[in-house]
């Protein structure tokens, strides 16, 4: 029997069951995600990325053979100040330093390529949702002596929508254990309109309803 022909149809066996596979699976998600995402102070405008490092946890449902329902909830914590410029409290001008934390809520759907055409899964989604902008240690600064001013400044929670983009590259390292990355790309629709990245790795255990 020609090999070729054996290996075809072979394929022609095995694809539409490995594509079934993936219909109504149901997975859970474990992420360490990064993100750098923009801080803005109101009082001069100014814009820098505050960048953070946390995780989160995902569901996700395959409602169809190549397309997903999947959740997100993360929360990313501060690296380290954030420096935002010239600001004014109280009268008082001068250097203001905060730290930016952001909680993520998202939903979505993934499209993803059949788990037959390579070893690899790759996909592209796109979510809409809510961040949670969390700003901690605000101080405003002398710019000669850099000292803290004695003004109390509190903890700021802006909530604002976000709407995300990511790609995905996913491999199962058992039948229903896949590790993935997935890059993201977030933009907040309300002006001042912020654009921001996030990378996240992910482990997710997937099983049947």
């Amino acid at each position: 029997m020609n090999p070729v022909r054996t290996i075809l149809v072979c394929l022609a066996i095995l694809a539409p069951s490995v594509a079934q596979a993936h219909k109504y699976e149901l997975g859970v998600q474990i992420q360490l995600s990064f993100t750098g995402l923009p801080a803005q102070a109101a009082e001069n405008g100014a814009n820098v990325l505050g960048l953070a490092l946390g995780g989160g946890l995902g569901v996700e449902y395959h409602f169809a053979d190549d397309f997903a329902l999947v959740t997100r909830v993360a929360y990313n914590h501060a690296l380290g100040d954030t420096f935002v410029g010239r600001a004014t409290f109280n009268t008082i001008t001068g250097r203001y330093i905060f730290q930016q934390h952001l909680g993520l809520a998202l939903l979505g759907v993934r499209a993803e390529t059949p788990p037959y055409w390579m070893p690899l899964t790759l996909g592209i989604a796109a979510y809409g949702g809510v961040g949670l902008f969390i700003h901690t240690a605000r101080e405003l600064r002398s710019e000669k002596e850099d000292l803290a001013y004695d003004i109390t400044l509190g903890d700021t929670f802006t909530p604002l929508p976000v709407v995300a983009v990511s790609g995905f590259i996913g491999k199962r390292v058992a039948k229903l254990v896949r590790l993935g990355i997935e890059p993201t790309l977030y933009l907040t629709p309300i002006p001042p309109v912020r654009i921001g990245f996030g990378l996240a790795a992910e482990l997710t255990f997937l099983f049947f309803p």
